[in-house]
């Protein structure tokens, strides 16, 4: 999607609605050319909420823990250290 810079001052509640309703960018133009996108702030892998982004990172942990090959982990996983959090 397009918009002006004069339509994006009218309706700038709407567009960022619309963009965070539907995830999809918008293109904001100056006199036909475009000069900036509006984009979802959520990342894409969907790590939106706090507790999946520390359960994405232990899952990280662990996968580094496995390609040790045999050698001991220096890192047995960020849950210990959350605990009293």
């Amino acid at each position: 999607m397009k918009i002006g810079i004069r339509d994006l001052k009218a309706r700038a509640p709407q567009v960022i609605r619309e963009v965070r309703e539907t995830g999809e960018s918008v293109e904001i133009t100056y006199r036909g050319t475009v000069v900036a996108r509006l984009t979802p702030a959520q990342d894409s892998r969907g790590y939106g909420d706090f507790a999946t982004a520390w359960k994405h990172f232990d899952d990280v942990v662990r996968e580094i823990g496995k390609r040790t090959k045999g050698r001991k982990p220096k890192v047995k996983g960020s849950a210990a250290w959350r605990r009293d959090l």
